[in-house]
């Protein structure tokens, strides 16, 4: 969902709403907003107090019940100092499949006054594919979705990269796939938010080829793709099969050497 970030909070509830009712329509079976969805991505802390997480989980809960389809949203989750940058997945009856916090958290924008990051990767199966999960920032780190390689055929990256450098989140989409021989989801804003930051529609899936797929159906602030289990691209070096995982684990533990 490449939902328009000059929604206020309600009006984005309600849009969420009528957008599950298309994907369900449609027969989608996994429906994904971007990351910090439910309250809103540029939020200070006392504005995103304002945005229970129980209350965020209950909604789509309801939502995904209510529409028999499986959906991802991001949202913020207090801690005892600061917010988690989260992402919940919940089944097409409402319940739990996978819960990430954002590992790396964005400095350069100074999320880090407001978030801190998490130290786990999650993942979840829906109709035999297994989806990893990460978000924005994390797609500059290689390291996270190398490990994701040894299980997953896709990850998903729900994200709020401003236009600017939109270039760079497609990119890397396609690098971490190509990489990693698995399809990686990118999930982005769309339109100017209420504090001007401005996002370009660029929701897309990125195939092991570095390649996009075309959507099987696609609207304004919805796209629908068909994401299998992963297979290796004829003719493609088996990059999953030969990484090192116990030596790049040595030599992590290595003092560094002078070049």
């Amino acid at each position: 969902m490449s939902v328009d970030a000059s929604y206020g909070f309600d009006d984005r509830l309600k849009r969420a709403d009528e957008l599950l009712a298309l994907a369900s329509v449609n027969g989608a079976k996994l429906a994904l907003f971007p990351e910090l969805f439910y309250g809103g991505y540029d939020l200070s802390p006392d504005e995103l107090c304002k945005y229970d997480f129980k209350d965020g989980v209950a909604f789509f809960s309801a939502l995904a019940a209510k529409y028999k389809i499986a959906v991802g949203f991001g949202i913020g989750q207090k801690t005892a100092t600061k917010y988690k940058n989260s992402y919940i997945v919940l089944s097409n009856d409402g319940k739990l499949l996978a819960h990430y916090d954002k590992i790396h958290v964005f400095s350069f924008a100074r999320e880090d006054d407001v978030f801190v990051g998490g130290d786990k990767l999650a993942s979840f199966e829906l109709d035999g594919v297994t989806f990893g999960l990460s978000i924005c920032y994390d797609l500059r780190f290689p390291e996270i979705f190398s490990l994701y390689s040894k299980e997953c055929d896709a990850v998903l990256c729900p994200a709020a990269w401003p236009k600017k450098r939109v270039s760079n989140f497609k990119f890397l989409l396609k690098a971490r796939a190509l990489e990693n021989l698995f399809t990686v989801v990118g999930i982005n804003w769309q339109g100017k938010s209420n504090k001007g930051i401005e996002y370009a529609k660029s929701s897309v899936v990125a195939t092991p080829k570095a390649a996009f797929k075309k959507p099987i159906f696609a609207g304004a602030e919805i796209d629908i793709y068909e994401i299998n289990k992963r297979e290796i691209p004829n003719g493609a070096p088996d990059t999953v099969k030969d990484k090192l995982f116990s030596l790049y684990a040595s030599l992590y533990g290595q003092k560094a050497k002078k070049c």
